[in-house]
């Protein structure tokens, strides 16, 4: 999956891949992690736009494309449900 973050993800495409339900590859995942694979997604894409926004001057919408968000607002809103503070605050503290 890791090959994948900068794709949009659904469950029901890796689902399809697996060859087993929807249902049954969230249960199963949701089970064995205890988190939902759709939060995991999110969390993975996250932090891989870590570096970007550390080490790069890419835009935030730029770092939103990359990463298969469908629009910067909605990287945004991920970004702070996971890291707690927007993408800016987070360049703002980290970026080198």
């Amino acid at each position: 999956m890791a090959k994948r973050l900068h794709q949009k993800i659904t469950v029901a495409q890796l689902a399809d891949e697996l060859g087993v339900t929807r249902n049954y590859l969230s249960q199963l995942f949701m089970k064995e992690e205890g988190i939902p694979l759709m939060d995991y997604i999110m969390e993975q894409k996250i932090r891989s736009s870590l570096q970007v926004l550390r080490y790069t001057k890419a835009t935030y919408g730029e770092v939103a494309y990359q990463l298969g968000f469908s629009s910067q607002s909605h990287f945004g809103q991920a970004f702070k449900k996971v890291m707690g503070m927007t993408p800016k605050q987070y360049r703002d503290k980290y970026a080198t």
